[in-house]
């Protein structure tokens, strides 16, 4: 499952989360069953797979999101809401603040929920690259920094990652061949 959490909301903003942790609730376990079975799929055929899911995560997301909003690369608009949810790489963080500040400057937008993964999310959808993609710590870091020029109505929300999925399943996504070796594909 996706879980959503967001500290000091508006009523309205709380509403927002629990909107789109009930629309985006099967994303994890959509993307860990796509993943196990291009992890099984390239056994079969003697090839490695890649370790990241950021990939799997944000088709999933995608499909779950597209159901209700529209939009295209992780930013998402319904009416006078904008959903921004990324895996991106530290260095282009503060694009997603600029980009803020013109939806709310040239297109009257009135909320915008920036979802980033939390830290321990990171470590099993990219173990590789976790300390280079943004997390929804380093988001919080950049706007408590910057509080001066982002306007209130920007909120970040943190996605975590838990739930039910089937043993076998469980069992490769949380491998520690996955998660704890080298950098680089895995058998």
């Amino acid at each position: 499952m996706v879980h959503l959490t967001i500290d000091d909301a508006t009523p309205n903003e709380a509403e927002i989360v629990t909107y789109l942790n009930s629309l985006l609730g099967d994303a994890w376990k959509d993307a860990c069953e796509i993943y196990f079975g291009e992890l099984i799929k390239n056994r079969a055929l003697g090839k490695l797979t890649h370790k990241p899911m950021q990939v799997e995560l944000g088709m999933a997301i995608d499909n779950l999101m597209d159901q209700d909003f529209d939009g295209y690369a992780g930013w998402w608009r319904k009416g006078d809401l904008v959903v921004r949810i990324t895996f991106r790489h530290k260095s282009g963080l503060d694009g997603d603040f600029f980009k803020c500040l013109r939806f709310i400057r040239y297109e009257g937008v009135k909320n915008i929920i920036l979802i980033y993964p939390t830290k321990e999310a990171l470590e099993v959808i990219s173990p590789d690259d976790k300390n280079t993609l943004s997390s929804s710590n380093d988001a919080e870091d950049l706007a408590r920094a910057a509080q001066e020029l982002i306007p209130e109505n920007v909120k970040i929300v943190r996605l975590g990652i838990k739930g039910e999925l089937s043993n076998m399943v469980r069992k490769e996504i949380y491998s520690k061949s996955r998660l704890e070796t080298k950098r680089g594909p895995i058998a």
